[in-house]
């Protein structure tokens, strides 16, 4: 009888994750000092309804690397599957399904690491929000990053090797540059956006610092980034399970 869930596999998963020091320095590293470069101009100087400039660059660049985290632990599938790893999993009790869910939540324990301290770092530097709006902020863009290890384990999935890792995480700059993160977007562009996973991911992280406003005419209902990570859940997962299915015995 299979079982959806292996406590002690998702320990293993996660504690193998953290003790590579490159990935850390990556989504972790990266974030910070672009934040650091983001932030040293004039961005402190302007208020948002829910703090200032610099704490929505915060959020936006803390979410920026849990999704880069999340989408490289779902693409890491790639290199397990030719080591044998992902063939070894199957074998035991642990079910298809069951094995997406860990990777889903291995990528979300390692996910909270540079959601914590990029808002941290910014908290300390002249980021001006309230504890109510980091909070906020901070758990949703941590959630709502969880897509992205179900992006890069269907890029894992579908390549089927080491590629898939780069294709992810390179795949995550595009991403980012449509969700609004990099600078704003505007017209056509903005419109195609809408619609991209990481806008819904970061419009509704920034949320509680801007309330919505993405300049001072244009402002996003509460209800779209959500319907948009909410379409995004549905086709990425259920696309995961089926490329489950149709490698269980094959792995």
């Amino acid at each position: 009888m299979s079982i959806p869930f292996s406590p002690t596999y998702l320990r293993i998963d996660t504690v193998r994750i953290l003790r590579n020091v490159s990935n850390l320095v990556f989504t972790i590293g990266l974030p910070v000092f672009m934040y650091l470069v983001f932030s040293s101009g004039q961005t402190g100087d302007f208020q948002l309804p829910g703090g200032n400039g610099a704490a929505l660059v915060a959020v936006n660049l803390a979410t920026y690397g849990a999704c880069t985290a999340c989408a490289a632990i779902g693409a890491l599938t790639a290199w397990e599957r030719q080591q044998g790893w992902t063939r070894q999993v199957l074998l035991t009790r642990l079910s298809p399904v069951g094995f997406a869910v860990q990777k889903l939540l291995t990528a979300l324990l390692v996910a909270a690491v540079p959601m914590v301290v990029v808002l941290g770092i910014a908290a300390s530097t002249g980021a001006e929000a309230s504890w109510q709006t980091w909070l906020t902020a901070g758990v949703t863009g941590w959630l709502g990053s969880s897509l992205f290890a179900l992006f890069g384990l269907l890029v894992a999935l579908v390549m089927r090797s080491d590629s898939a890792i780069g294709i992810a995480s390179g795949s995550l700059v595009v991403f980012a540059f449509l969700g609004n993160i990099f600078m704003p977007l505007s017209g056509w562009l903005l419109d195609l956006a809408r619609f991209t996973p990481m806008f819904g991911v970061a419009n509704a992280a920034s949320r509680p610092v801007t309330h919505g406003w993405l300049d001072r005419t244009t402002q996003v209902p509460l209800w779209q980034p959500w319907a948009t990570m909410g379409a995004w859940f549905l086709v990425l997962g259920v696309a995961c399970a089926l490329m489950m299915r149709r490698t269980g015995g094959r792995a």
